[in-house]
Formats: C-alpha cells, sequence, structure tokens
C-alpha cells in the first residue's frame, strides 16, 4: 500500500502578530544568527528563481527559517522577496 506524505504546514510558522515581530526584531540571539544568514541568501538570490524551502532547509528548522524570512520581508524596501500562498516556495521579483 502506498502512502503519500502531504507538505507541512508552514504558514502556521510565520510571524503573525506585532508581539512576536517585536521580539523578533528585539532578540540578539541565536534568532538574530539566523536571520543574518537568511537575509544573506536573499540579499544574493537570483530574481526569477524559486527557493524550495522544503529541499533547502532541514525539517527542524522549518519554524525558525519562515520567521526569519518573515522578519526579512517585513524589513525589505520594496517587496521583492515573497512566499508562495502555500509557504513551500519563496520568488524574487524585481520591482518596478
Amino acid at each position: 500500500m502506498e502512502t503519500s506524505t502531504a507538505a507541512p504546514d508552514l504558514k502556521q510558522y510565520r510571524i503573525s502578530t506585532i508581539e512576536e515581530l517585536n521580539k523578533c526584531r528585539q532578540d540578539r540571539g541565536s534568532f538574530h544568527k539566523y536571520y543574518l544568514a537568511t537575509k544573506q541568501v536573499f540579499d544574493n538570490w537570483p530574481y526569477g528563481r524559486k527557493f524550495n524551502v522544503l529541499e533547502q532547509i532541514p525539517e527542524k528548522n522549518y519554524k525558525l527559517f519562515v520567521k526569519a524570512a518573515c522578519l526579512y520581508m517585513l524589513n525589505q524596501l520594496a517587496d521583492e522577496v515573497e512566499f508562495t500562498d502555500d509557504y513551500l516556495f519563496i520568488r524574487k521579483r524585481k520591482c518596478i
């Protein structure tokens, strides 16, 4: 019998309150280091290419990564980097 595994619900890990956003912005510990690494990846990510979260990020880091990516997206001047609706991919596009 073949079983199919459903994709994880990564949307549940997004930053969804002002309190959570402020907590992430004020963190100067391990989250901040992870955020800086995430920022470096997306600052240098090529336009038009999708980032596959499930392939690039270990499952144990999904929550941390989604929060760091959300903070990165909230800090952008232009909305170039965004999650797809299912949060399984991130795309970077040029804003005109």
